[in-house]
């Protein structure tokens, strides 16, 4: 994981100084969203940038919307997103922040199956 850092006080991991939010490759399956949209990465942008704030309640709602967006198009890129959908986990429990930390995973979870619904034509 090139993008962790420790915190040299503690033993967590905290938030990188940067984080760049871009697709890292091509995805397969029906419905998602193209490679030159940058809605789903916005939000994702946004909700690390709440959590290194400690805005929880920003961070909910940007996970909300992220939920409703990767809903929308039946399967979304946010499998692209693996090591920045990581390093916002790892900031979520960082920070303790578990309602985030568990609506980012119910975000991943429900991905995965409704591409794995799309690719088999079932959605």
């Amino acid at each position: 994981m090139t993008k962790q850092q420790r915190d040299s006080q503690s033993d967590r991991w905290t938030c990188p100084d940067r984080l760049t939010v871009q697709p890292s490759g091509p995805v397969d399956c029906a419905g998602a969203l193209p490679p030159n949209d940058s809605t789903l990465w916005g939000e994702l942008s946004a909700l690390v940038s709440a959590l290194r704030k400690d805005d929880f309640s920003e961070a909910s709602f940007r996970a909300f919307r992220m939920h409703r967006l990767a809903r929308r198009v039946g399967c979304s890129r946010t499998a692209d997103a693996g090591e920045e959908l990581e390093i916002a986990l790892m900031c979520c429990e960082a920070c303790h922040a578990m309602p985030v930390q568990r609506a980012l995973l119910g975000l991943i979870s429900a991905t995965a199956l409704e591409g794995a619904l799309a690719r088999q034509g079932s959605i």
